[in-house]
């Protein structure tokens, strides 16, 4: 089993040579493997806090690390700490008997294993650029808390890479969950456990999870209301209850999911487990997951739960541009039961299918399309049924999704009566066949200090692509002609923090990227 510490500057061998001297006094900064398994008999930094320069380079290379440490400055890291595949990183309490630990510092520290040891005692981050877990990280502690300020929120939450999990939470335990941000990068199913004052709201993102490889969400539970309670994610706006959309009747008071993602991703399907609600807000069959979008609340679920009482899931799809999530009552049943809506692909085709239970003087459907979520064209209109009790299916077929040049198109039904009334389907998302398209990806983003950003341009154009970056005042800081379906790294490592934009362009067709270097 190997350590390896990489230290910089004209002090470097005397620096290896201190840390060997002070390996062999017990009490001091301890550093030696007394185990075939590859744990150590002491543990590093014992009794005092691990300080990471902004300067410092320290890897992990496969060990067991045991922090025991004081309650606060537990672990500064301004600099690089990246754990390798197999390194396990355990936070103990003082002494490692247990108790309180915190991170602190600027910069992200990455772990692969991570174990929060601390027993009945809280874990604190307050480290503005969070956290990233590559393994497992084992929750043994009680609240795990994360910054819950503006400038931070995202930032400095818990981030699971792609391929990351976690043990020792359950659904339900009041007692055990992140109070603050979880963030998870990459697709697949995943369960956020997040709360806050004794109260678990973890957030299921189910089916296949998040759209893309390097798709990201960050969220964390307010127990207050949306419309008195300052969300971070919107500059500390409030969410009045009263801005209600088409089909709200009302919004709960009982908390709200801040939702952080990326204005342009796709629709993800999730699953929330409510607070208990009060049946004067509406029947458990009328109680919808409702989401923030800027300017009012908007239903984003079809069904309701089972009951009022607490923990009963509730599900919904959430398009791009919501920024929160919360309990609402849909509106009384319009003249149309609208049973299901749902689109998939059909070789380059998007097939989109909807089912009504019963209509009683239905004039027309209009299917709607949307490459932003937020504004809608008419594709086409379809004549309703009028009035019945049968269950009646429909169908339309958008060709060639690939005309549109986006990664992502969404959907939805725009449902008239013969008296006027108006009413809007939940939002369905397609994702056209990659070979037809013009796209741009760029990770990681946001990128962590000496790290270069990738970036990768799929086109059914061969082409050179022109490539160019901004910084946030407009000054040009890079510019080159590249090959497409060929991976290339910016050289952004040296830049300063901040947003960047990136600009390809192929012939007629132009996409724009955002990359934020911390």
């Amino acid at each position: 089993m190997n350590i390896l510490i990489e230290y910089r500057g004209r002090l470097a061998g005397l620096a290896l040579a201190l840390l060997a001297l002070l390996a062999a006094r017990p009490g001091q900064a301890q550093l030696y493997n007394a185990g075939d398994a590859g744990a150590y008999g002491g543990v590093l930094y014992q009794g005092t806090p691990f300080a990471n320069g902004a300067a410092g380079r320290f890897t992990n290379s496969g060990a067991t690390i045991t922090y025991a440490g004081p309650a606060t400055g537990t672990f500064i890291n301004d600099g690089r700490y990246v754990a390798l595949t197999g390194a396990t990183d355990v936070f103990a309490g003082a002494g490692g008997s247990g108790g309180a630990q915190e991170l602190s510092g600027a910069a992200a520290p990455t772990f692969y294993n991570l174990q929060l040891n601390n027993g009945a005692a809280d874990f604190t981050s307050r480290n503005a650029a969070g956290l990233r877990v590559a393994g497992v990280l084992t929750f043994a502690n009680a609240y795990t808390i994360t910054p819950r300020t503006q400038a931070t929120n995202a930032a400095g939450a818990v981030h699971f890479l792609p391929g990351a999990s976690y043990v020792g939470i359950t659904s339900g335990d009041d007692a055990r969950f992140v109070d603050g941000y979880v963030l998870k990068i990459g697709s697949g199913s995943f369960t956020l456990p997040v709360g806050q004052a004794g109260d678990q709201r973890p957030l299921l993102l189910t089916e296949d999870g998040l759209p893309a490889r390097f798709d990201s969400v960050a969220v964390a539970w307010y127990s207050s209301s949306a419309g008195t309670t300052p969300d971070p994610s919107d500059a500390n706006a409030t969410h009045s209850l009263t801005s209600l959309g088409a089909g709200v009747a009302a919004v709960s008071d009982r908390g709200f999911w801040d939702w952080v993602r990326p204005a342009t991703s796709g629709s993800v399907t999730v699953t929330v487990s409510m607070p208990a609600q009060s049946a004067a807000l509406a029947p458990a069959n009328r109680l919808r997951l409702v989401g923030w979008n800027g300017a009012q609340w908007v239903v984003l679920g079809t069904t309701g739960p089972a009951g009022l009482t607490e923990g009963q899931p509730l599900s919904g799809t959430v398009p791009a541009g919501i920024t929160a999530l919360a309990v609402g009552a849909a509106s009384n049943p319009l003249p149309v039961e609208l049973l299901t809506f749902s689109a998939k692909l059909k070789g380059h085709d998007g097939l989109l299918s909807w089912r009504t239970a019963s209509e009683r003087n239905s004039d027309y459907f209009e299917v709607q399309q949307s490459l932003d979520g937020r504004t809608w064209q008419p594709l086409s209109k379809l004549p309703a049924a009028g009035t019945t009790l049968t269950p009646r299916n429909y169908a339309y077929t958008d060709v060639r999704l690939g005309r549109y040049g986006a990664p992502v198109v969404y959907y939805r039904l725009r449902q008239v009566d013969r008296d006027g009334t108006v009413a809007f389907s939940p939002v369905v998302t397609l994702q056209p066949v990659a070979s037809q398209l013009f796209m741009v990806e760029v990770w990681p983003s946001p990128a962590a200090i000496g790290t270069n950003a990738q970036v990768r341009i799929t086109t059914p154009a061969t082409t050179p692509v022109a490539i160019t970056v901004y910084d946030a005042v407009g000054r040009r800081m890079f510019q080159q002609s590249v090959t497409p379906g060929v991976d290339f790294v910016l050289p952004s490592a040296t830049w300063a923090t901040g947003a960047y934009q990136l600009r390809a362009t192929q012939g007629e067709s132009t996409a724009t990227r955002r990359l934020v270097r911390e």
